[in-house]
């Protein structure tokens, strides 16, 4: 399984790798990774993390060790069903709308 150690990072820069981590995860097609945080701060920052990133479907604990975590990725149809379209009319303005499948 595919796994990222943020042990020793500060936790913006540990945020910014976690979510290049995921965006690579995803583009990748993975379905599942682990990521460590350790049982410090992190640990209890991570579930904020992992519920604002788009490309988690899931998230849980690892039973063994508490400061490691077991991501499910989204797939790709769950995101092409679920996009943004931005549309520019004539006049320069935009228009944001939410297709869902």
């Amino acid at each position: 399984m595919r796994t990222i150690d943020l042990h020793g990072f500060i936790l913006h820069a540990a945020w910014k790798k976690f979510n290049a981590f995921v965006l690579d995860s995803y583009i990748s097609k993975r379905k599942e990774v682990r990521v460590i945080t350790g049982q410090g701060a992190m640990m209890k920052e991570f579930p904020n993390w992992a519920s604002a990133n788009r490309y988690i479907r899931s998230y849980e604990q690892s039973k063994f060790n508490p400061g490691a975590w077991i991501l499910k990725i989204n797939g790709w149809l769950y995101s092409y069903m679920c996009y943004t379209v931005c549309i520019v009319t004539n006049k320069g303005q935009k228009d944001m709308m939410l297709f869902t499948g």
